[in-house]
């Protein structure tokens, strides 16, 4: 009996113990302690689950690669205990800080870390992990991630990364990203890729981008509405509207976007991105419509779309973007493109990889190429391609069975339309091709040749109009076919083109024509070398006139005069601009007069349209006005424009209220057009960025004023601020005619509301109305205070009543006091 009891005691004591062992190993985690990089590194590989590697002291100058591995090892925490105690690297090997790459971690914490100049500060692949108290700065990316799911980053800082801030790969989904700070980062605070819908499950609190501007992020359908963000993306969230908003990068470093990643049927509307990596980028997705942007200044394109079909773009403005303004990519097919402004880019416009797109009104001027095609099956149409430095059109590698009608490509150094390498079956047809060294050029590469197009109907005047690199086929007429007065110099014939040149010695300048059907009697050897003819050139009248015209002379006895001179010696004078016109010195305004000094440039059209608006370039240095644009109710012959930079009209001269100071004053001159027969000026301008930093001012403060009918009336014109380079800022603003303009910028922080709010700044020189330096008249100043004056006559006139009252009481009281005193 006792030996039973004794065993049941040892027994129960076992138990005991036993249950403590299981117990302390599971609550307990051992914590190990490291110093350096190999050390935490076999410190995480010999922990156990639950243990905590701590790092005790900073890594400087890390040169070994990746610095800390996790190699797989689940369930551990790894702790740099502060920011004091910081991991750097070497900034130039490829490697990582804090690594769980190659083999996924799971159910890991990183926490507490200061990490600088590795390749990826932090890549995490793995489920459950958890980055916590994070700062990864100045390596190319500060978080990244591999196939990272049910994870959180939280309460982390990733700044001035050479990549970005967070990259977010094709396999991360159902995680959270929460109270996050990603600024200045060069290419995104925070890039987002996702291989399929399922990979849009994520979540976004209080992110920060550049500029302090949030980034947001959806993955179901909302309307997103007056807002000024750093990034927005929508992933997985069809039918989505996005209005009015503004999605603006760093001032500093041009990074991030507008993003939609497998979203279907969206409607944007009114969104300016500038300042960005790309403005808007498309990708994955499909039926997306774009209405009303502005996006200039973005590094790589203004517009990009990748692999989304079926997109609407109109109404588009994208310009002095550092790559290309609207770039359609890769598989982006059947997309329509509508009223397209695409200025001052590297490229205008881009087609690339993508098929059955159309492009209708629009204008590519002064980019290195003003409209390049590089696929296939597309229709292009009323286009302006002008001033570019290579080309106006160019069509490259397997750019085939396009067809492009009624484009005007002039003025570009090289090119006016650049065929090259197996860019075959094209149809170009109805254009104005001038001005431009080159013509139309055909070259190849081996033997890539660009064959079988169709040039027909179209007018060449340029100092070489066609040049082939080798003996391909291309044909330069259509049928000869009677179109009743259709053809591209107004004749009723079509059939080949018009071959003119500058001088007026074209083919089709001098060709007889003895039957008079607008067709020359002989065919024309193109290129007088290879087989390429024009069957059925296009026969002219004679010679065309071209007029250049000097600068109109100083006002004097109520009249300028001007030298014009025909460059093409035509000998005629039907086309001749006049050379005479009547004037007023300094009007209107309080300024104006022209002095044989100052920097003029003038322009003369032949003939401007209602459907085709007038250009004018202003290429002199010394004049901030950079086009005018002009849009008629009917057609004006022999138009000229004049515009004279002039003395500074003061701001005191415009008596328009204002605080600031004016920055230049033009005055446009004009012959032919009037305030009856213009429909609309577009002027665009430019305004030193210097001056403005030394105004105190900001581009938002600039604005154009006209000189109206009378003398010191002045009218602001609606201005808008459309792009900016290292030096200018520039601008755009809406007149109804010409006289003088001047313009401004605006300090004033008068608020018009009749109190003089000295505290916001207001004071009379910048606040007249508020703060009562226009004064009224007389008979106006009376009336204010009328019923103030009446109140204090009435309260004088009481109290006089009253001591009148009291006065005579007190005699009486006297008198009887006097009375009494006798009787006694």
């Amino acid at each position: 009996m006792s030996s039973r009891r004794f065993d049941l005691r040892y027994l129960l004591i076992f138990a005991l113990a036993f249950i403590v062992i299981i117990s302390t190993g599971t609550v307990n985690a051992t914590t190990y302690d490291c110093v350096n990089c190999s050390n935490c590194t076999n410190a995480i590989g010999n922990a156990s689950a639950g243990d905590i590697v701590q790092l005790n002291q900073s890594i400087s100058n890390y040169t070994g690669g990746t610095c800390i591995d996790f190699n797989g090892t689940d369930n551990i925490i790894f702790d740099c205990l502060s920011y004091s105690n910081f991991i750097d690297g070497d900034d130039v090997n490829d490697a990582y800080g804090i690594f769980s790459g190659s083999t996924a971690a799971d159910n890991i914490t990183i926490r507490n870390c200061n990490i600088t100049d590795f390749d990826y500060g932090i890549f995490a692949s793995g489920i459950n992990i958890t980055i916590f108290n994070i700062t990864s700065q100045s390596s190319d990316y500060g978080i990244g991630t591999g196939t990272f799911q049910n994870s959180i980053i939280n309460q982390s800082t990733v700044n001035n990364n050479d990549h970005s801030g967070v990259s977010i790969s094709n396999y991360a989904y159902g995680n959270t990203f929460v109270n996050i700070t990603a600024q200045e980062n060069a290419f995104a605070d925070f890039s987002f890729s996702t291989a399929s819908d399922d990979n849009c499950n994520n979540n976004f609190t209080n992110i920060i981008g550049s500029g302090g501007r949030p980034i947001e992020f959806y993955n179901y359908s909302e309307t997103i509405q007056d807002k000024e963000l750093s990034i927005l993306i929508l992933c997985n969230a069809d039918n989505s509207t996005i209005d009015n908003v503004t999605i603006r990068g760093s001032d500093t470093i041009k990074n991030n976007f507008l993003l939609l990643q497998h979203t279907e049927n969206v409607v944007i509307t009114d969104v300016n991105s500038s300042n960005n990596y790309d403005g808007i980028r498309l990708i994955s997705s499909d039926n997306i419509t774009i209405t009303g942007a502005v996006t200039p200044n973005n590094t790589v394109s203004g517009i990009f779309l990748q692999y989304t079909p079926n997109s609407v773009l109109s109404n588009i403005t994208s310009n002095f973007n550092s790559g290309t303004g609207i770039w359609i990519y890769s598989t982006s097919h059947n997309t329509t493109l509508t009223n397209i402004t695409a200025n001052y880019n590297t490229m205008g416009i881009k087609f690339e990889g993508s098929t059955n797109n159309t492009l209708i009104n629009f204008t590519a001027n002064y980019n290195t190429n003003g409209l390049q095609i590089r696929s296939s099956n597309h229709k292009v149409m009323n286009g302006i391609l002008s001033h570019n430095s290579n080309s106006g059109l160019y069509l490259i590698q397997g750019a085939s069975d396009n067809n492009i009608t009624n484009i005007t490509s002039n003025s570009n150094t090289n090119y006016g339309v650049y065929v090259v390498i197996n860019s075959d079956n094209n149809i170009i047809n109805n254009s104005h091709i001038e001005n431009n060294t080159h013509g139309i050029y055909f070259s190849h590469s081996g033997s890539d040749y660009p064959q079988y197009n169709t040039i027909y109907n179209n007018f060449f005047n340029n100092t070489a109009n066609y040049y082939n690199s080798t003996n391909l086929t291309n044909y330069f007429n259509t049928t000869k076919t009677n179109t009743s007065g259709t053809n591209i110099i107004g004749e009723s014939y079509i059939g080949g083109n018009y071959w003119a040149y500058p001088n007026g010695t074209g083919f089709s300048d001098t060709c007889a024509d003895s039957n008079d059907d607008g067709i020359c009697d002989s065919s024309y050897n193109v290129d007088g070398v290879s087989q390429s003819y024009d069957y059925f050139p296009l026969a002219g009248e004679g010679c065309t006139e071209s007029w250049t015209c000097t600068a109109w002379s100083v006002c004097s006895g109520g009249t300028q005069t001007r030298t014009c001179t025909d460059s093409n010696s035509c000998g005629t004078t039907v086309d001749k601009p006049a050379v005479s016109q009547t004037c007023t010195v300094g009007e209107p305004g309080g300024g104006g007069g022209v002095t044989k000094d100052q920097p003029t440039e003038s322009h003369t059209w032949t003939e401007i349209t209602p459907d085709q608006p007038a250009e004018m370039i202003i290429d002199d240095p010394e004049i901030d006005l950079t086009k005018i644009t002009i849009s008629t109710t009917t057609t004006v012959s022999g138009a000229s424009v004049q515009v004279t930079k002039i003395k500074v009209v003061p701001l005191s001269d415009l008596r328009i209220g204002m605080a600031g100071d004016t920055y230049q004053s033009f005055k446009i001159e004009t012959t032919g057009l009037t305030d009856e027969n213009i429909e609309t000026v577009t002027i665009e301008f430019k305004v030193n960025k210097t001056w403005v930093d030394e105004q105190g001012g900001t581009a938002e403060d600039i604005m154009l004023y006209r000189g109206g009918e009378k003398v010191n009336v002045w009218d602001e014109l609606d201005t808008t601020l459309t792009g900016s380079d290292s030096d200018y800022y520039y601008f755009s603003a809406i007149s109804t005619g010409f006289s003088i303009f001047v313009v401004v910028i605006d300090l004033s922080a008068c608020n018009n509301n009749g109190v003089c709010e000295t505290e916001l700044g207001e004071d009379e020189a910048n606040c007249p109305k508020d703060c009562g330096a226009e004064k009224k008249g007389f008979f106006e100043t009376i009336k204010s205070y009328l019923w103030t004056s009446i109140i204090l006559v009435l309260v004088i006139a009481i109290v006089l009543v009253v001591l009148f009252i009291r006065l005579k009481k007190g005699k009486q009281n006297k008198r009887l006091k006097q009375i009494m005193s006798k009787n006694k």
